[in-house]
């Protein structure tokens, strides 16, 4: 409907609106195709010089190049937005590529601390808000507590994750979260309870047809199921997971999926499927975290802030120099006022002076 829609509209605003609507459809099915829509999106908003539209054309090329294990071009993506959004004091899409940037770091070696300063950036917009997607935020830190094996903050911000999400309104966060807890149960060594929690999000993640979110559901379901010695459910359910990541063309997901079936294989004594699977991971690994990408990542990062800060630094210069010719301007000003007035009290002496004498005179 959508596409029917965008073929006969023709305000270039209203065409940019269809075509964001389109590649956040796509953006975790295909998103191969929403980055299509998010090219044509930005366009748009270049052609027609709008702002808005053009941060959200970047924001959809970071999810879908995310999504695609383009890193470099992810990171390159949500930086551009971000330098928008802030010149626009546009604070909710400030918040959206903070968070944004936080999930990239988190892929990247050692940039756990880099990704938590990104989420508290987001999260602090979104409490002052009040923006619906605080839980969103929560979830985010929560997530980087796991990474960091601190259960007991991760559960605290699943909680406050779960306070601001109606399961009903929103289904697709309630998944999420508790896919978070069936992971904490998991490094707990409770595994029945970590099953039950994945199952309960994947039964959510069936009814809204969330890809990505199916491939992890399935693959965190076989980890556990592996975790108690079951392989043969556990290499089921991790199967259908790397299918699933396949089918949506997710190197990033496909790298994780392999790695874990590759692990698992090698615990059932099946090395030639082992040795298989972890080719298929390491080839997926060096595609999306190659050196050079990591060192790509990196000088991004270093050329926008120093860019950023350049513009900051270049706009007090401009400031300085504004406050700096308005005193020379009023100072000016004060002369030639103080001039005026000399010259006046001295014409104002001769005249009384000169009245003075013809006064005398007539005398």
């Amino acid at each position: 409907s959508l596409r029917q829609e965008l073929a006969v509209v023709k305000s270039p605003a209203e065409k940019g609106r269809i075509l964001h609507d389109i590649s956040s459809a796509f953006v975790e099915r295909q998103p191969d195709s929403a980055l299509v829509y998010a090219d044509e999106l930005l366009a748009v908003g270049l052609e027609i010089k709008d702002t808005l539209l053009i941060i959200r054309g970047y924001l959809q090329l970071g999810i879908a190049n995310d999504n695609l294990g383009n890193m470099t071009k992810a990171f390159d993506a949500n930086s551009k937005a971000l330098e928008l959004a802030i010149l626009a004091h546009r604070e909710n899409l400030m918040a959206d590529c903070y968070s944004n940037i936080g999930l990239l770091y988190t892929r990247q070696k050692d940039g756990g601390a880099k990704s938590l300063e990104y989420y508290r950036k987001a999260l602090a917009i979104r409490e002052r808000l009040q923006h619906p997607a605080v839980n969103q935020e929560y979830l985010n830190i929560a997530n980087y507590y796991m990474s960091t094996n601190n259960n007991d903050s991760a559960v605290y911000y699943c909680e406050k994750s779960l306070e601001y999400t109606n399961a009903e309104s929103n289904p697709i966060s309630t998944a999420y979260i508790y896919n978070a807890l069936g992971t904490i149960y998991f490094m707990a060594n409770d595994f029945t309870k970590s099953i039950l929690y994945f199952e309960k999000g994947k039964v959510i993640k069936e009814k809204l047809d969330d890809k990505r979110g199916l491939v992890s559901a399935y693959a965190n379901i076989g980890e556990a199921y592996a975790a108690i010695g079951q392989y043969d459910v556990a290499i089921e359910n991790l199967n259908v997971a790397a299918a699933i990541a396949n089918g949506i063309k997710n190197k990033f997901l496909m790298r994780e999926v392999y790695f874990t079936l590759s692990s698992v294989y090698a615990k059932k004594g099946d090395y030639q499927n082992a040795y298989k699977t972890f080719q298929l991971h390491t080839a997926y690994r060096d595609s999306v975290f190659g050196e050079q990408k990591s060192r790509d990542i990196l000088d991004i990062q270093t050329k926008y802030e120093t860019e950023r800060k350049n513009s900051e630094n270049e706009l007090l210069k401009q400031n300085n120099d504004i406050q700096a010719e308005s005193i020379r301007r009023k100072d000016l000003l004060t002369y030639v006022i103080g001039g005026f007035l000399f010259l006046a009290l001295i014409g104002a002496f001769f005249i009384f002076s000169a009245y003075a004498q013809k006064k005398n005179a007539n005398l």
